[in-house]
C-alpha cells in the first residue's frame, strides 16, 4: 500500500545516512497510532509478524520482521553524538542568528556648548538595561552614530574632562526612523570639600583704585569736535556719557555722587553738586577719570572722580590763539548774526628764569540754541560765558614748590527752558558767578610727598523773569512772565 511504500523508502534513506557499514534496518516495531510513529517491541517475543494498522482503511496487515538488536546499528552511537553536537552549536548561535535576522535601528548623538559650538572628543556610552552596549567618541563635528541596534529602550551617558557628565534614559529606539539625541555641555564647577586654615592669617588685601583713563593735552587739542572745556572732553572716555540735560555720568552715576578735582582741590559747585564750568581745555595738562576711587584722598565720594592737572609755564614764552573764527547764522540767503563762537587765548612763560612761572588761559563762549516749534527770531536760547584760569608757580628749592591758581567763570543764559508752551516772555533768565582760588605747597621728603592745600570757592546764582506781569497757565500755552 501507499503507507508501506513510505515506510520502506524511509528505511532506505535512514540506512543511506548511516553509511554502508550499517545493515538494512528492519521496520518491525513501527506502528502508527493517532498519526504518530513509534518504535514498539514485538508482541510475540521477538519472532513472528509485525502488525501494521492502516488508519484510513481500518484493516490490519502483517509484514515479516526480524527482532531488533543494537548490533544491527554499529554507527548509531556516532550518529547520536554528532546530532547532539550539532544541536548544541545551533543553540549557542541561535541568538545572534536571530538578532541578525531582526530589523536594525540607528542612534545619532550630537554634543555642543552653550554657545552652539560642537564639542569633539566626548565619550558617549550606550547602555541597555543597565549594561554597556557600545561606546564611541564624538568627531570634530561633535557627532557620534550607533548603527545596527536592536529595537529597545536605551540609555546614553556622555562625559568629557572639564564638563559635567550628562545622562538621558528611556530612549525608545525603533526601526522606523533614526533617533537623534542632542546634549548641551556645561563647564564643571569645582567644589572644594575641605578648607585649610593656617596658624597665621595672611596679610589682608588692600582695596585699591581702579586704573584711571588718561588724556594728554596733545590728544585733546587735535580732537575734531573742538572742545572748549574739560566737560566737553569727558564723553570721549569709555564709561562716561553726557545726557541731553548737559549732565556728566560716570559708569551710570550722576555728578551728585562724583567729584571734579583741579590740582587736588574739589571745585564741584556746592549749591547744585554739579561740575559747573570747568577749566579751559588749553590750560589742562592731563585728565584722569577714576571710575571706582577707593583711595584715601577720594574717600568722600561714592562714584567716579575727574582729576585734572593744569599746565605750568615753561622756560620760554608761548602764545596760542585757538578757534578764532565764529559760525555765522544764515537764513533765506541773508546773514543774521552769529550762531556760535568760542575763541581761546593762552600764554605762558617765565616771570623769573628758573624760579617763577606764569600760565594764563581765557576763552569766550557764545551759543544760540534754536527751538524749531517757535518762529524766528523768538525761538532761541542764548548762552554766554567767560572762562579764565591763571596759575603761578614758584620754585623755592629743588624739593619745594609753591603753586597758586585763580579760576574765574561768570556765565549767563537768556530764555531758559524755551519751548512751544513756554515762549520767551514766560521763560526766566539765569546768571551765575564762580570764583575759585587755591594755594598748594608741595614738599618732597625722600621718597614721600607732603602736600598742603588751601582752597577758597565762591559761587552765586540769580534767576529772574522777563517782566513784572503775572504768569497765566492755559492748556494751549502759558502767557505772562516767569515768577519764582
Amino acid at each position: 500500500s501507499l503507507k508501506r511504500s513510505f515506510l520502506l523508502k524511509w528505511n532506505k534513506g535512514f540506512n543511506d545516512l548511516l553509511g554502508p557499514q550499517v545493515e538494512p534496518m528492519n521496520l518491525c516495531g513501527l506502528r502508527r497510532h493517532y498519526q504518530e510513529i513509534k518504535i514498539i517491541p514485538p508482541s510475540n517475543g521477538g519472532t513472528g509478524e509485525c502488525p501494521v494498522v492502516d488508519a484510513a482503511l481500518e484493516t490490519r496487515r502483517t509484514l515479516p520482521y526480524a527482532p531488533l538488536d543494537r548490533e544491527d546499528f554499529p554507527g548509531s552511537r556516532k550518529f547520536l553524538s554528532l546530532s547532539c553536537w550539532v544541536v548544541i552549536l545551533l543553540a549557542s548561535f541561535w541568538p545572534s542568528i536571530k538578532a541578525d535576522s531582526s530589523p536594525l535601528a540607528t542612534v545619532r548623538v550630537r554634543t555642543h556648548e552653550e554657545a552652539g559650538n560642537p564639542v569633539a572628543g566626548v565619550l558617549v556610552q550606550l547602555n541597555l538595561e543597565g549594561s554597556p552596549v557600545r561606546s564611541l567618541t564624538t568627531s570634530e563635528r561633535g557627532e557620534a552614530e550607533f548603527a545596527r541596534l536592536a529595537p529597545g529602550a536605551y540609555e546614553i551617558v556622555i562625559s568629557k574632562e572639564g564638563f559635567e557628565s550628562l545622562k538621558q534614559s528611556d530612549i525608545a529606539v525603533t526601526v522606523e526612523t533614526p533617533i537623534e539625541v542632542e546634549f548641551t555641555l556645561v563647564p564643571k564647577i569645582e567644589v572644594k570639600e575641605s578648607i585649610n586654615v593656617d596658624e597665621s592669617a595672611p596679610t589682608p588685601l588692600e582695596q585699591g583704585s581702579s586704573p584711571s583713563t588718561e588724556l594728554q593735552r596733545t590728544q585733546v587739542k587735535n580732537l575734531p569736535n573742538r572742545p572748549t572745556e574739560v566737560a566737553d572732553v569727558l564723553p570721549l572716555i569709555p564709561g562716561v556719557v553726557r545726557t541731553p540735560d548737559d549732565e556728566i555720568r560716570i559708569s551710570g552715576s550722576s555728578e551728585h555722587s562724583s567729584a571734579f578735582i583741579v590740582n587736588s582741590a574739589d571745585v564741584t559747585e556746592p549749591a547744585t553738586g554739579r561740575f559747573g564750568v570747568s577749566v579751559p581745555v588749553d590750560s589742562v595738562e592731563t585728565i584722569n577719570v577714576f571710575k571706582t576711587p577707593y583711595l584715601a584722598q577720594y574717600g568722600r565720594f561714592t562714584a567716579g572722580v575727574v582729576s585734572v592737572e593744569t599746565r605750568r609755564g615753561g622756560d620760554k614764552w608761548h602764545f596760542e590763539f585757538n578757534d578764532p573764527l565764529p559760525e555765522f547764522r544764515i537764513r533765506s540767503g541773508h546773514l543774521r548774526g552769529l550762531r556760535d563762537a568760542s575763541p581761546r587765548i593762552i600764554f605762558n612763560g617765565p616771570l623769573i628764569a628758573n624760579r617763577f612761572y606764569l600760565s594764563h588761559g581765557i576763552e569766550y563762549s557764545l551759543h544760540k540754541l534754536p527751538v524749531r516749534t517757535l518762529s524766528f527770531p523768538f525761538n532761541e536760547t542764548k548762552q554766554e560765558s567767560t572762562n579764565s584760569f591763571t596759575q603761578l608757580d614758584y620754585i623755592l628749592s629743588p624739593t619745594h614748590l609753591l603753586t597758586g591758581t585763580f579760576h574765574l567763570a561768570p556765565r549767563r543764559t537768556n530764555y531758559v527752558n524755551l519751548e512751544f508752551f513756554n515762549p520767551q516772555p514766560v521763560t526766566p533768565s539765569f546768571r551765575a558767578h564762580d570764583y575759585t582760588g587755591t594755594i598748594i605747597d608741595h614738599l618732597s621728603i625722600g621718597s614721600e610727598l607732603l602736600e598742603s592745600l588751601v582752597a577758597i570757592k565762591r559761587y552765586s546764582a540769580d534767576v529772574w523773569g522777563q517782566g513784572p506781569e503775572e504768569m497765566i497757565l492755559t492748556p494751549t500755552g502759558n502767557r505772562g512772565n516767569y515768577f519764582s
